[in-house]
């Protein structure tokens, strides 16, 4: 798979001496260049949004937890508001 290929995956948020890594549930894993502000969700179930970044790195857009809806950027969140506003 191509660098700067947009993923969709889906596993178990976990933590190594080195950083982040997503144990997916079909068996593999990626590392996972994520801020330690997500250290609340190391062994939760989780989605991630990201595009891959070398061998088995994922730059993560968006990280939740599965079973809650995906959060909106804050982009996201001022255009949807903009877009409500009403002159």
């Amino acid at each position: 798979m191509p660098r700067g290929a947009a993923h969709l995956e889906t596993g178990k948020l976990g933590h190594d001496g080195h950083g982040f890594l997503l144990l997916m549930d079909g068996g593999g894993r990626w590392r996972l260049d994520i801020t330690r502000s997500q250290r609340k969700l190391v062994g939760e179930q989780v989605i991630v949004r990201g595009t891959r970044a070398d061998f088995d790195l994922l730059d993560v857009h968006k990280i939740w937890q599965a079973g809650e809806p995906e959060p909106r950027t804050m982009y996201e969140a001022l255009i949807c508001l903009l877009g409500n506003f009403k002159t």
